[in-house]
């Protein structure tokens, strides 16, 4: 066959293909005619031996050629689908760096800025780490009573009594107004009654007994509007005495900066939230309310009326 048939004939493969080519070329432009003897004679419809045999012999080349035009196709898909496979890999191997690092940047920045806004703010990383973990908690508080179907109020009123303490803690330690008045009352005592308090502890023991005193007037009032047994009474008594005298030691004992009480009074901010939050649960929450939501009644009760109402079709005289 000449070299234009040829290239008529078969496609151009590309260099990456089997080396069927040649093959292929070498069967399709084979010899198509054969040397037959003479037949038996006119009108004779049986044909030759050799005609037959020529005919085989190009179906067999036919289906051979045939057969190497599909193992090259498949050879090709192969190579392809070899090179898109690679570049998946490539490609979903660069999503995944930057899926990573990503990751690891919001990683980085959440426990990164509380450490930053602890030490730049407070003066103290520990701040930062004490505020974050309160934070996380006062989420944590937050997502669970949701989920088990407490109101929003619950979460909010929680957190605007958590800003109502830490602001006022804030302002009370920061402008020392505690220690300015223990030290004044200090004063007034030891020169109108004499009072001998020891020297550079004058504020401190008048804070703490003003603490006590206070305490014992709170723990006397709960008593009373409580009223529980003599036991639990005195104990709750002893309880208010300590602690607020604890408090009064605290605050007008010690001369704070604003740094300082802004951190105190963030700490304090978000106790209080987890505690409002605390004491509000038990009648809020409200788990069958949310488990409700989780059934699909209304479906139901609308596919048990269809299933009546074609039932009542199909009864005799259900029309």
């Amino acid at each position: 066959m000449p070299e234009s048939r040829r290239s008529a004939t078969l496609p151009r493969w590309p260099v990456s293909l089997p080396p069927f080519r040649d093959r292929v070329a070498a069967i399709i432009d084979g010899p198509m005619e054969t040397t037959s003897a003479p037949g038996p004679g006119p009108g004779s419809s049986t044909p030759p031996d050799d005609e037959v045999r020529g005919l085989r012999d190009q179906a067999r080349r036919l289906r051979e050629a045939a057969l190497a035009l599909l193992r090259a196709h498949v050879e090709l898909a192969r190579a392809e689908f070899s090179e898109i496979a690679d570049e998946l890999k490539s490609l979903l191997g660069l999503i995944g760096l930057g899926v990573a690092a990503a990751f690891w940047a919001a990683l980085l920045l959440l426990v990164g800025l509380p450490l930053f806004l602890g030490e730049w703010l407070f003066g103290s990383i520990a701040w930062g780490i004490l505020h974050g973990l309160l934070a996380l908690a006062v989420l944590a508080v937050a997502a669970v009573l949701l989920a088990l179907g407490a109101p929003g109020r619950v979460v909010w009123r929680g957190g605007a009594a958590g800003v109502v303490v830490g602001l006022a803690i804030a302002l009370g330690l920061g402008s020392n107004v505690s220690r300015d008045g223990a030290t004044a009352l200090a004063r007034w005592g030891t020169e109108t009654y004499g009072w001998a308090l020891p020297a550079g502890w004058e504020h401190v023991v008048v804070g703490v007994g003003v603490g006590a005193l206070l305490g014992l007037l709170l723990g006397l009032v709960v008593a009373i509007w409580r009223r529980p047994g003599a036991g639990a009474a005195v104990g709750a008594v002893i309880l208010a005495v300590l602690a607020l005298a604890l408090v009064a030691w605290f605050a007008g004992g010690i001369a704070f900066s604003w740094r300082g009480a802004g951190a105190i009074g963030l700490t304090a901010g978000l106790v209080g939230w987890l505690a409002a939050m605390g004491l509000a649960a038990p009648g809020s929450v409200d788990p069958e309310k949310r488990m409700r939501r989780l059934y699909p009644r209304t479906t139901i009760e609308t596919a048990r009326e269809t299933m009546a109402w074609v039932r009542a079709l199909i009864r005799p005289g259900g029309r």
